[in-house]
């Protein structure tokens, strides 16, 4: 009774087709090998398991789990014009496919990021580079840094020949400080800032003159002015011309003299008179 083995799997080897018989009248078949090699072998020698591969088996070892500098073999995915290619795990996480020979050459150690730069200890502004973090979705090598503050940031290599990044935020923060800080002593005299000392109303004033606003619960129109911090109330008016006349009186007395000891220039007398007049348009002389 002939036996049909067409299409079985013997170790590394498939059967193909029957190939007649050999000396001693064993049946013969033509089998395929992983590597890629045909080759005519006994049907005893491959149901007893005596062969499993055209003689690359002995020759090439499974390399499962072996380390070929920083790639790792994980499986065997095929043979591509008699190699054969391996799947393999790089140590920054990426899998890529490598023949069998480059691996065991040593052609092929990483994913391709072995040819990176190595920054480890570089510095970049108050950055300084701790290891390799691997890679971003689009490839891009990633560095984790260690910041003169104690945080640590992960950065692209792209950053390093622009110093693009030179601190995990907290230099931008110090910058603001040192600036407000620049700001306050340029402009503070006498427990005041002069760059406030103005007529020139908020976005938010409703009145058009600043200092000046409309009390709905008492209607009556109210002027204040703020100086040295503090709030000074000018008193309560029946028209808006009377209170905008106070507020405008409280700047010359209270604003003008300190503009003018430190040379800055004085409230302006034409900005004040044309948002009256602006004003009174809205609200009427009367009012």
């Amino acid at each position: 009774m002939k036996i049909d083995i067409t299409g079985q799997r013997f170790g590394r080897l498939i059967a193909l087709s029957p190939a007649g018989k050999d000396e001693r009248r064993r049946s013969l078949w033509l089998c395929r090998c992983d590597c890629g090699v045909e080759k005519v072998l006994a049907l005893t020698n491959l149901r007893t398991g005596q062969v499993k591969s055209c003689g690359c088996l002995n020759a090439y070892p499974d390399i499962t789990g072996w380390r070929f500098g920083k790639l790792t073999a994980i499986e065997k995915v095929g043979v591509v014009n008699q190699k054969s290619i391996w799947k393999c795990l790089c140590d920054c996480g990426k899998e890529i496919l490598v023949p069998r020979r480059h691996l065991t050459s040593k052609a092929t150690i990483s994913c391709g990021c072995a040819r990176v730069k190595r920054r480890e200890g570089q510095r970049m502004g108050r950055l300084t580079v701790i290891e390799d973090a691997g890679r971003d979705k689009d490839g891009n090598v990633l560095w984790k840094c260690l910041c003169d503050c104690g945080n640590t940031i992960i950065v692209e290599s792209k950053s390093f020949p622009q110093q693009t990044t030179k601190s995990c935020g907290c230099l931008i923060k110090d910058s603001a400080k040192t600036n407000i800080n620049k700001y306050h002593q340029e402009n503070l005299f006498e427990g005041t800032k002069l760059d406030a000392l103005d007529n020139k109303p908020r976005s938010n004033n409703k009145s058009g003159v600043k200092g000046v606003f409309f009390a709905t619960d008492r209607q009556k129109w109210i002027a204040y002015i703020t100086f040295k911090k503090k709030r000074i109330n000018l008193g309560t008016y029946k028209t808006f011309a009377e209170a905008v006349r106070a507020r405008r009186e409280a700047e010359i007395a209270l604003y003008d003299p300190i503009l003018e000891k430190y040379g800055k220039e004085k409230t302006s007398e034409e900005y004040f008179e044309k948002a009256l007049e602006k004003a009174n348009q809205r609200y009427g002389k009367s009012v």
